[in-house]
Order: C-alpha cells, then structure tokens, then sequence
C-alpha cells in the first residue's frame, strides 16, 4: 500500500470510520482497517482504533448500545489532544467508508477532535498498493451536517 502522505514524518493517527452494520459489512470494515492500521505501523506512525477493541470484545458479555465506546473514543481523542507535541502531532484520519457521514460515532470523533484543535484528515482508495489522502475537513464543510 502506498501511503501518499506523512512518509517524512511520525504522526499519532487515530483512525476513525464507521462501524455498524451486517455481520458481513462489519467483518469487511474491520478486516480494512486492520490493514490500514497495521501499513501505517509500517511506516513508523503511532495508531490506534476504538473499533479494533470493539470488534475484539464485541461478544455476549458486552451488551452495549455504543455508549460506552462513544464515551471511550472522545476519551481517547481528548487525552491525546492534552499531550499534541508539534514534533509528534496526533490527527484523525477519516475512512471514506460509506455510511461515515451518516454514523453517529464518526460524528462524535469528528467533533470532538475539532472542538479540540485536532486535525482530521479524509482518506479514500484503499487498493492494495494505495491510501490516498482526499482533503482536510473542516467542520462546516459536511452538509449533512450543518
């Protein structure tokens, strides 16, 4: 996978990207974003996603309606805002997934890294041999919404 961006550089990337669905539109996201996750480990960034230890402990003993992985994912997403070192800066970077802009968790990432100064970055094309970034979003600029 070529990553067309953030070579030169560490970054801590948080990697944002819708998670509910069927069985199988679960199992295909999650499987993408392993591979996303584990590329960029690959080329020395810092990762982490809520959804890979929803997925993980998602079983029978976890009944949650998502209250618990919303408030978990700001936690994690404000902690680090506290720490943003300019030399190892953290952003979001966003899965072109669909449904993101419908999902209620990727609109509270999304708004708790802009309400805390954080960059948040949308990414498309995740072929074998691409991740390419799209653009920078601000928050005004997903009608949905505003």
């Amino acid at each position: 996978m070529k990553l067309k961006m953030h070579r030169d550089r560490r970054t801590n990337v948080y990697i944002a990207a819708p998670y509910r669905g069927t069985a199988e539109e679960i199992e295909a996201r999650m499987s993408l974003v392993s591979k996303v996750f584990s590329i960029l480990r690959s080329f020395g960034h810092f990762v982490t996603s809520p959804m890979l230890h929803h997925y993980t402990f998602n079983s029978e003993h976890d009944a949650s309606d998502g209250t618990y992985w919303l408030a978990y994912s700001k936690h994690v997403i404000e902690s680090f805002s506290y720490n943003n070192n300019p030399e190892l800066p953290f952003e979001v970077w966003l899965l072109d997934l669909p449904g993101w802009q419908e999902s209620s968790g990727v609109r509270c990432e999304l708004e708790t890294a802009w309400k805390c100064g954080i960059t948040v970055r949308l990414f498309k094309n995740f072929g074998d041999d691409e991740l390419t970034e799209v653009t920078t979003i601000e928050p005004h600029s997903i009608p949905l919404w505003n």
